[in-house]
Order: structure tokens, then sequence, then C-alpha cells
């Protein structure tokens, strides 16, 4: 372009570059003066104009079909010379122009564009944008496509059953377009309905949908259901509805035959069968004799839900004398219950009326007695031994009296029997065959087999200048001899004199021997006795201190207490005196070192020494000192044995043990008399006698002399016999239980069969001791004479007078261990009994 020549003001120049391009370019001056010369400008760059060759810049272009129109909308971000848009359709065939609308021209901010096709097709089509610019240049969106218009839901299936207390509704759709929601209603007349339930539909799918929805709990009748759809439009449909009936099986949910009673080995035996349950608890044995109301015998698990048939018995394990009634107590998961017909057996004739048995260790036999009130056909006893109750072995039979009305006694001895605790039984055989049973009893090894000699001693003075050993026994059995034995290192051993001992003896007895000899250093005695099994025991060894040795032990001793054991020795004089080696023993024969105590060298003066050995092992051991010198010597005190601190083995002492009835629920107290080493208690309950839950702990005292007492009030409400026993954990973590208690339900406050503790506003008498090992006493009694009768936990008479005088001892040292009954003057007053 022409430049102006010469001036001296501001001078505009504009050119505008009609090649256009997509890219970028750059510019710059060219000048030429008059002269001709040249001169160029530094250049620009200069970006390529995106408007021009994207005139729109669009986003979010959709289309939403209804049941009258397509809805088409869509939006641009910016637009540059932008003219009109054209709506466009192809059924794939072409495209056609539907809707033509002017564009915004020049924009930067976001415009939305909407349109409708009001023309609605059986299949399916596909939309798309051409947008023209102001240079009648054209631009396409992608297409979209519009499905053919479908039924919000298209049903397949629909059915409503009943289980139980509820109703399972299921249907399936094969397909759903804009589907929203299934409301499940109800109506008990098909007129009046009420939803039950709501279901989110799946919206649109071309695929199969199963849906299900569970109407819970439903009352026994019949219902009619239907399913009410919505779509995203709001619009409604229904399908038809479906009848449903109750469940006959709720109204029933024991199809079952029976029972049937009838005895196996004289005991009562119950059997009956369902072929169809569902729901099912469990079954409850029911008893009735002629005077009394329904009382629980047992219970059996029902099968649950079974459709096969299922087989059940049970068996009673109590005997009546009289005709008893039976029937079954059915529950169900609901805790309904259902009850059979009752069921008759005829009072048994048994052909063994057993009254008492009992057993006692005698050395190296048992003594085995019973007695039988009446006999009926019967035919031979065969006595069995376990040594755990479980498995057991005949040991001898017994000819039974066959058919007798008066009582009969019997008598077996089992010889040479092993020393361990013993389990016997009576297997009673008629001549029916028919094989009974009875309980076993427990027999504890005779403690004198183990220790024939119950002595005291010896001990040894000097008579004169001789060593005088003097020993007393205040029991023996089946004893033979004493050999006095000598030692001048408490280890080598010679005999000195043979003793005759007493044989078999339940008085003192008392002997001695003299030695000889007047020995000027110490000497050690000790017993060899020996029974008539040749089998030997000694004694400890005891010392008779030479008075001028360098050690004058004047006193040796060891007491246990709990776990641990303490030393304690004393000297009257010490002479070049090193240092006690302290000694234990399980035998008195291989020793253990335990520890050293230094000795006091030379001194004129009493000493005394002690030494604590801890976590001893309850066991006795036997100890000693090895005393020695400065010079190396040694020597022997004598030994000592120190049998176990009985509460290692038991860490308390219970003299207690009650549970009283306050409004139903029980009130369970107990107290020590004597707890070393005691951790927690534990108070359980059982309902069966065998399954035990813990309800209750709390600290226990720990250690204490004088005793210590507990109680807790249990909230439960008793309804039918319950049990309670204690569990005892001590400082080492070791359980020990209790014997159980009983509580049964009864009106007001009752306090339960128990301990040693009477209910005195009940019945001023009491037992004692309770628990007993052996004898015990009835206290309390009025003055005269009166009828006890006690009988075991089995029902089984142990023990009768007719004559009792208040007070007097009753022995029951050859009673298993267990729970008794005892019953005075028939029954008026009724005490129980712990027998350990």
């Amino acid at each position: 372009m022409q430049a102006f020549g010469n001036s001296t003001t501001q001078r505009t120049y504009n050119y505008t570059d009609t090649l256009t391009s997509d890219t970028a370019r750059f510019y710059r001056l060219h000048f030429s003066d008059s002269t001709g010369r040249q001169y160029f400008t530094d250049s620009i760059y200069v970006l390529a104009d995106s408007g021009y060759w994207k005139p729109f810049v669009w986003q979010n272009f959709a289309v939403l079909g209804t049941d009258t129109a397509a809805q088409l909308s869509w939006q641009t971000k910016r637009e540059k010379y932008a003219w009109q848009f054209v709506v466009q359709r192809s059924a794939g065939t072409g495209w056609v122009n539907i809707d033509t609308m002017p564009a915004a021209g020049r924009s930067a901010t976001l415009r939305n564009y909407t349109s409708a096709d009001y023309s609605r097709f059986s299949y399916d089509v596909h939309y798309r944008l051409e947008m023209e610019d102001s240079l009648n240049r054209s631009f396409y969106s992608d297409s979209i496509k519009l499905l053919k218009p479908q039924p919000a839901f298209v049903l397949d299936s629909f059915s409503v059953s009943a289980d139980w207390d509820q109703r399972k509704a299921g249907w399936k759709t094969s397909s759903e377009y804009n589907a929203l929601k299934f409301y499940l209603e109800r109506s008990a007349d098909s007129l009046s309905w009420s939803t039950v339930g709501t279901v989110n539909a799946t919206g649109t799918s071309s695929t199969p949908r199963y849906y299900m929805y569970v109407d819970k709990p439903v009352p026994q009748q019949v219902f009619f259901y239907r399913l009410h759809m919505e779509d995203n439009a709001s619009r409604h449909f229904y399908s038809a509805g479906v009848k449903v009936q109750p469940d006959p099986a709720y109204a029933q949910p024991f199809t079952y035959s029976g029972p049937a009673v009838s005895r196996q080995n004289n005991l009562p035996y119950l059997q009956w069968s369902t072929t169809k349950e569902k729901n099912t608890l469990h079954f409850t044995v029911q008893r009735r004799l002629a005077a009394t109301s329904w009382t629980t015998a047992g219970t059996v698990s029902a099968a649950g839900n079974s459709n096969t048939l299922r087989q059940y018995n049970f068996t009673d394990n109590s005997v009546f004398n009289e005709d008893v009634f039976y029937r079954l107590k059915m529950e169900d998961t609901s805790q309904r219950s259902f009850y059979t017909d009752s069921v008759k057996l005829e009072k048994l004739v048994l052909p063994f009326v057993l009254t008492a048995f009992s057993g006692a260790a005698d050395y190296d036999q048992r003594n085995l007695s019973w007695s039988t009130s009446s006999e009926n056909g019967s035919l031979r006893f065969i006595v069995e031994r376990s040594a755990d109750s479980l498995a057991w072995s005949a040991r001898g039979n017994v000819t039974a009296a066959g058919t007798a009305s008066a009582v009969t006694n019997y008598t077996y001895a089992d010889k040479n029997v092993t020393q361990q605790v013993w389990y016997y039984r009576l297997h009673m055989e008629d001549t029916s065959g028919v094989h009974t049973y009875s309980a076993g009893i427990k027999i504890q090894p005779d403690p004198l087999y183990a220790q024939p000699f119950t002595y005291a001693g010896p001990t040894v003075t000097k008579v004169g200048s001789f060593p005088y050993v003097q020993w007393s026994t205040t029991r023996e059995k089946n004893t033979s001899q004493f050999t006095v034995e000598r030692s001048f290192n408490n280890t080598s051993w010679t005999s000195a004199r043979i003793v005759a001992a007493a044989g078999n003896s339940t008085t003192t007895r008392n002997y001695n021997y003299t030695d000889s000899t007047a020995y000027t250093q110490n000497v050690y005695y000790r017993l060899k006795m020996e029974d008539t099994a040749r089998r030997v025991f000694y004694s400890a060894s005891v010392m008779l201190a030479y008075a001028t040795g360098p050690f004058n032990l004047t006193s040796f001793s060891v007491t246990r207490d709990y776990d641990d054991a303490y030393m304690a020795w004393s000297t009257a004089s010490e002479t070049n005196t090193a240092k006690f080696v302290l000694q234990r023993s399980s035998d008195s024969s291989v020793w253990q070192i335990l520890s050293f105590v230094n000795a006091a060298g030379t001194s004129t003066t009493t000493r005394s020494y002690a030494y604590k050995d801890p976590l001893v092992p309850s066991q006795t051991f036997f100890y000693r000192l090895k005393m020695e010198t400065t010079n190396g010597a040694a020597t022997y005190s004598p030994v000592v044995k120190a049998a176990p601190d009985p509460v290692q083995l038991q860490p308390i002492n219970l003299g207690s043990f009650t549970a009283l009835l306050v409004a139903g629920k029980p009130n369970v107290s107990w107290t020590t008399t004597i707890e070393k080493e005691s951790s927690k208690w534990l108070l359980q309950r059982s309902t069966n006698g065998w399954s035990w839950t813990t309800v209750n702990t709390q600290n226990a005292a720990g250690r204490t002399l004088t005793g210590a007492s507990y109680s807790y009030n249990d909230n439960f409400t008793v309804t039918a016999a319950t049990y309670y026993r204690l569990q005892l954990k001590d400082s080492a973590s070791r359980s020990f239980n209790s014997a159980s208690i009983t509580v049964t339900p009864g009106s007001g406050a009752r306090l339960a069969f128990a301990a040693s503790v009477q209910e005195e506003s009940v019945q001023p008498v009491q037992l004692a001791p309770n628990p007993t090992s052996g004898n015990f006493r009835i206290l309390g009694l009025p003055a005269g004479v009166h009828n006890v009768d006690v009988f075991n936990s089995n029902g089984q008479l142990k023990y009768r007078d007719r004559g009792y005088e208040a007070g007097s001892v009753i022995d029951g040292s050859e009673w298993t261990a267990g729970v008794y009954y005892v019953l005075v003057d028939d029954g008026n007053i009724r005490l129980r009994l712990i027998k350990q």
C-alpha cells in the first residue's frame, strides 16, 4: 500500500489478509523510501482463529422418547458466525430435515436448545444435528439412537405361597422401560387393598428380572395379593390378584403317630414317629401317676424341618410301683405347645426289689452286701466291677432267691484287688432273661493296706548311758514285725533288734527297745515295719546326739502350709561348724539338695535356723540336714516326714451351701470354715444336672482360718427342678467343684436340700455333720423314738430304723458319694445329706 511520503504526525494503516488458513502465520512490514532503500520490521506470530474452523462448540446432545414425542436437547459452549441448526432424522434409509432453528451467531456463553419430533415410530430411529455457519459451511454432530416405544412393565409371572406365618411373593419381568417401583398389596376380600411392601424396579431392561418379597407375620386366614406397578411417568399398572390359603403346617407342625409305651429292661420305654415336621423344637415327655399332676420326665430334640419318617424313643429311668401315664408335649419354634393323647403303662411286678447295696474295702479285698425286700422269678446276681464306672467286667455270680416276699440278704467278697478306686454294680438277671442293673457304688482302697501301721515315733532318749527307743501304734492290720535299725551317718543302716508286731489291733500298743552299747558319737535309729505280705515300711529316723560333737542338734521340724514347707532347727552348741546342706527326698532314699545355710562356726549358746521350701508338690516328702564342719566332715540329722497340707489338695472346707426361694427366685448362700490360696467363686446353674452355666463370679477370701460367707440373689424364676453348684478356682488356676443342690418350685420361702443348715422357721432339725464322709446324726428331734428312712438319688432305700433315738449315730461310711434324702417320721421332716 502507498505510504504517506512525509509526515510528522501519527499515521494509521490496516490490512486484511483474505487468504485464510487453519495454521499460525508470521507477518512483517517491508518499507521502501523514494531513493529505493529497503527496511523491514520484526516479524509477529499470528495464531489461526479456531472459531473459523469450528464455529460450533456443542455438547450433551440427547433424545428422550415419550408416548407422544421425541424430545431433543443440546448445548453450545461457544458459537462464532453460527447461522442455524437443522435437526435431522433417519430410519436407516437416509437423513431428512424435521426442524430448523436459528443459532446465536456469536456467543461465548452456554446456550441451551430444544426440539421436539412428534412423529413416533414402531422401530428405532436416529437423530443428528446439521450446524450451518454464515459462510454456508455445514458441520454435523454424532447421531444418537431412540429406541422404539416400549411398555413400562412386561410381567411374565407372579405367585405367592404360604410358609408358616409368612407369605412369600415372587415375580418376573421379561422387560422394563422407565420402570420405578413395585408395590405388593394385600386384601382380605379382593376389594379393599393395602400396601405391605415396596420393591424398587430395575428401570430399563431388556433381560428377565426376578423379584421377591416376604410378608410376615401374617394372620392365619385367606388373603389376596396383587402387584401395583409405577413407572417414571407416574403411570400405574396392576397385576391380577392371587388367592393364598394359610400354611396347614402352622396349625399342626407335627404329623405324628404314637406314643406307645412298653418296658425295656424293666424301665418305661416310649416310642413315637413323625412323617412331617415344620419349625419343630422339641418333645417333652410328661409323666403322671394316678394321684398327681403332669411332670416332666425328659426332653427329646425334634427334627426342625423334615418330610421323611423320623423315629423317636425315650427311656424313663424312674421305676414306680403303680400305674403311670405318659404323653408328649410338642413345641415349635414359636413356643406353641401341642399335646398327644396319654398312654398308660401298667405297674411293674419287679423280679428284684433292691433295698440296699453297699461295699467296703478290707485290706486287699472288697466286701459287698445287698438286700432285697422281695423277688419274683429272680435267677442270679452278677457282680460287676469297673475302674471308671463306664467299662464293666464280671467278677462273680450269686444265686438269687427265685421267689421271696421277705428280706433276703446277700454278700460277696472280691479278693486280691488292686489298690485303687473301684466301682461295683449288680447285674440282675431273672428267669425270663430280662437284665437290670443297680446303681454303681464307689469303693476307695483300704487306707490300712497302703499303711498297715498307724504309729507314733520312734523317739530316742538315754536310759543311763544306753539309747532307749520307744514307739506306739493306734491301729495295726496284718502286721508282722518291727526291725529296729541303727546308723551312725543316717545313710547306712544295720539291724539292731526285731520286735513282733500285734498283727491286728485297734487299740494303742506301746513298744520299746534298749540298745546295749553306749556310743560316743551321734547315733540314728529308725523302724523297718513289715506286714504279713512281706511289704516293708520305714519310719523317719531319729538321732541321739553325742553332746561333744560339732553339731549339738536339739530340734528339727518341717511344717507344710499349702504349697510351702517351712524347715526349722536349732543347736545347743556348735564347734568348727561350716554349713547345713538342706535335702529333700520323695522316698527317703534318693536325696535332692535344696539350699545351703551357713552354720555358726563355734558357739556355746542356742542357735535357731529356718528355711522355706516354696512351691512344693502336693505329696509326701522327707527332709534332712547334712551338717558339715570346717574340715569337711559331715553328719546327718534325723529324717523328718512331711505330709502335704490337706488344704493344698482341697483349698477350702465348705461349711454350708443353701438356696432359699424368695418370690420364686433363689437366694444362694454358702460358707467356708477355712480357705488357703482361694481366688474366685463361680456359682453355676443347671436345669438338667449336667449342663452348667455360670451365673455369678465373685472373689474368694484368699486365705482365712476362720472361714468366710458368700451369697448371691439369682434373678431366675424357678419353674422346674433347678440345680446349683460351686466351682472354686485357686491361685494356681486349679478348679474344684462342689456337690450340687436342688431347688424345686414352691410357694413362699423354701430352703433347698443342701448343707448343714436347716431353715429353722420350717423345722428346727438338722444333720450333723453335713456334708459327711461317714457317720452323722439327726439333731433337734423331739424326745422319744422316730421312724427314719434314707434313700439315695435313685430312690433306693439305704437305711431304715423304726426306733431311732434323737442324736444317735447313723453309719453312712459305706455309702457311695452323692446326694441322700433323709425322711423322718414318714416324711413329716425331709432333710438332704451330702456324702463325700
